[in-house]
């Protein structure tokens, strides 16, 4: 999530704001109009003048599986199920 924070900010907004004037880099990020699906993690970018958020930010739930990270959870965000709900002790876990 930092990597696509700083990559839209290098290479979307600050060239579109022309300079290092803080109300024009706002203002370029406000004018940022990306649909969901559209960054590397997934999201999209639109910020709420009001609230300085992006509106197509989302959470989504994460398992390591196989030593990979896995997400399970929103849909249609989720590629696999969650498994092992509850979790097992420690000691019980093995590869999940």
């Amino acid at each position: 999530m930092g990597f696509t924070a700083m990559y839209l900010l290098l290479k979307r907004i600050l060239p579109a704001a022309g300079s290092l004037d803080t109300e024009k880099i706002r203002q370029a990020a406000l004018a940022l109009d990306m649909p969901v699906g559209s960054t590397i993690v997934g999201w999209g970018m639109k910020f709420d003048p009001a609230t300085q958020n992006n509106t197509r930010a989302f959470p989504t739930y994460d398992q390591w599986r196989a030593r990979k990270i896995v997400t399970v959870a929103p849909d249609p965000f989720g590629v696999k199920k969650p498994t092992a709900m509850p979790l097992p002790t420690w000691g019980k876990r093995g590869a999940i």
